[in-house]
C-alpha cells in the first residue's frame, strides 16, 4: 500500500531578506537611535548580520490571509530559514512586539560545538549583549523554550562548558531549574552564574552598568572561585548535587 503521508516541507531560505534588511539598518536613524539605546554597537550588528523593516508584517499571518499592520523592526536572523523581528517602538501591543517567523532557532548555536565558555541565556539581545563585553552566549529564545533546547543537545552534546544566566524573574529561574536538571540527567557539565547585578537581565545589565557587567561576565567565564561561591550562595544545597555532576 502507498503511504499518503506527505513529506515535510523545508522553510524557505530568507538569506536574501537578510541582505536588504542589513542594507537599510543604519540608514535609519530610528534604528540606530534603539541599538544605542540597548547598548549594542555597530560593531555586534554586523557580527550577528542584524537589519532593519521599516514596514515589516509577519509573512506567516499574510499568508494565513491575514492583514497585521505594518511597524518598524529590528530584524535578528537565527538561521538561513528563520528570524527575529523585534519592534522598536511602542506602536505595537507587547504580545506582538517580538515575532519569530520560520522554524524557531537559538541565535549563535555554532557557540556550543567550540570548547569555551558559553553563557546560557533566554532572548537574543541578551546574546548581543554579551558579544558587546567579549563573551559568547547561546539564546534558548524564551523561558518555557527550556525543553526544546536540551532537545537540541541530544542531537548535537556541546563541546563548550555551560554557564546558565537566565532571566532573573519566575519564570527564568524555573527555565533554569529545568536546564539544570536536564543537563545534569544528560552528564553536560555546567554552571549557574550570576552577572545581573541586580538587573532583570543582561542586556539591562549592560545598560546599567557596562564595566561591572562586563567584569563579572570574565570572572563568570573563568569559572574563578568568586563565580563558583557566587553559584553556591545562590543555589544552596538543593542544587549542589548537580553542580558536582556538572563539574565530574
Amino acid at each position: 500500500m502507498q503511504s499518503t503521508t506527505k513529506p515535510m516541507q523545508k522553510a524557505p531560505d530568507v538569506s536574501s531578506f537578510y541582505e536588504r534588511a542589513a542594507k537599510t539598518l543604519f540608514e535609519s536613524s530610528k534604528a540606530v537611535a534603539y541599538l544605542q539605546a540597548r547598548g549594542i554597537s555597530q560593531e555586534t550588528a554586523r557580527r550577528f548580520q542584524l537589519g532593519f523593516d521599516p514596514a515589516w508584517r509577519s509573512p506567516t499571518a499574510l499568508k494565513q490571509g491575514k492583514h497585521p499592520p505594518s511597524s518598524p523592526r529590528l530584524i535578528i536572523p537565527t538561521s538561513a530559514e528563520s528570524y527575529v523581528a523585534r519592534a522598536i517602538d511602542g506602536s505595537v501591543e507587547p504580545r506582538y512586539a517580538k515575532m519569530k517567523e520560520g522554524s524557531a532557532r537559538p541565535l549563535n548555536l555554532a557557540a556550543l560545538a567550540r570548547a569555551q565558555p558559553v553563557f546560557i541565556v533566554e532572548g537574543e539581545m541578551d546574546v548581543l549583549s554579551f558579544a558587546e563585553v567579549g563573551q559568547e552566549a547561546v539564546s534558548i529564545g524564551s523561558a518555557s523554550s527550556a525543553g526544546t533546547f536540551l532537545s537540541l543537545l541530544d542531537a548535537e552534546r556541546p563541546k563548550a562548558t555551560l554557564l546558565l544566566c537566565l532571566d532573573d524573574d519566575d519564570a527564568g529561574r524555573h527555565a533554569q531549574q529545568k536546564l539544570q536538571e536536564g543537563l545534569s540527567a544528560r552528564g553536560i557539565p555546567f554552571y549557574g552564574v550570576d552577572v545581573l547585578g541586580g538587573a532583570n537581565d543582561p542586556n539591562e545589565a549592560l545598560q546599567a552598568n557596562r564595566e561591572g557587567f562586563r567584569d563579572a561576565a570574565a570572572r563568570a567565564a573563568r569559572c574563578d572561585e568568586a563565580a563558583l561561591l557566587q553559584y553556591m550562595q545562590n543555589n544552596a544545597a538543593s542544587h549542589l548535587a548537580a553542580f558536582l555532576s556538572g563539574i565530574r
